[in-house]
């Protein structure tokens, strides 16, 4: 196309940085679009602690979601709550990663980008910690007759 500006051209660093890969995406098919958001999870379950523990919570949150027999509605929110952390937590670990390949300098910026993402992961797990509650605890109460 003409007159289209060529990213690599207006940002050099990128083509270093990525070594192409960042512009070769548009090339895939939708296999490989899978198989690739497949692999960024599975490479956050083996390599990240927090990813890890976020995933053990879920698992928990299924067993007791099937046990104390929730609501669609408690289901939906339930849900929607676990994918929100996990996926805070993906792209938490994509951004430390990152950060990790522009410099290995300390860099004020870089830290407080890494603090943000991590604060983001932060509110949304305190927030399925309270809807989990809100909704666990009572039905747990009821069945232990409090």
């Amino acid at each position: 196309m003409p007159n289209q500006l060529d990213l690599r051209l207006a940002f050099p660093y990128l083509q270093t940085l990525c070594n192409l890969t960042l512009f070769e995406h548009h090339d895939r098919n939708w296999a490989r679009t899978f198989a690739d958001a497949f692999r960024g999870i599975f490479l956050a379950f083996r390599s990240e602690k927090c990813f890890t523990v976020h995933f053990i919570a879920t698992l928990l949150v299924i067993a007791l979601s099937w046990w104390l027999e929730v609501t669609q509605i408690e289901a939906l929110l339930l849900t929607f709550c676990v994918l929100g952390v996990l996926g805070l937590e993906l792209i938490n670990t994509a951004i430390e990663r990152m950060a990790d390949q522009v410099t290995d300098q300390v860099s004020p910026a870089i830290r407080d980008a890494l603090d943000i993402s991590s604060g983001a992961v932060l509110l949304a797990a305190l927030g399925a910690v309270g809807i989990g509650g809100s909704i666990f605890i009572p039905k747990i109460l009821r069945l232990i007759n409090l």
